[in-house]
């Protein structure tokens, strides 16, 4: 009953705040429930958040790589490549994309070319230079380990 409960909650929200900040906890929630339950309504539902959030906000580069992460974390490395790579042709100028798409590349295990990214996004957006080392220093030390 309490799932139930917290379903209705959660598809209210959607339906009378759809906006990114709510569907963004209606995912973290659907999320939160695949975890304990491996109940494939649940992933369905968080696909279908993320893709409606880039839908409505194909300038947010944290929604590409979202949605590509998760592609990636159920094996689907290739559909998550190709969600950045089109986050990257519509916001290759912008920083959020950038750097995002560094951050993916790491995590596909691609550290050296992650660092190469960044450092190129670090000189191309100067004011943003300590996000981007903070970057850096994080993926050196996770390939001294």
């Amino acid at each position: 009953p309490r799932m139930d409960s917290l379903l209705y909650f959660v598809e209210r929200l959607i339906a009378v705040c759809p906006n990114e900040n709510y569907l963004g906890y209606a995912a973290n929630i659907y999320s939160n429930l695949y975890q304990a339950t491996r109940d494939q309504n649940m992933l369905t539902n968080i696909f279908a958040i993320y893709q409606k959030m880039v839908n409505e906000n194909p300038y947010s580069a944290q929604n590409y790589y979202q949605l590509a992460m998760l592609y990636s974390q159920l094996g689907n490395k290739n559909k998550a490549t190709s969600i950045m790579e089109e986050c990257m042709q519509k916001n290759g100028r912008h920083f959020e994309a950038n750097y995002y798409n560094a951050i993916f590349t790491a995590q596909m295990g691609n550290g050296v070319n992650a660092i190469e990214m960044m450092e190129k996004t670090m000189k191309k957006f100067p004011t943003h230079a300590k996000e981007c080392q903070s970057v850096i220093d994080q993926i050196q030390g996770v390939q001294k380990k």
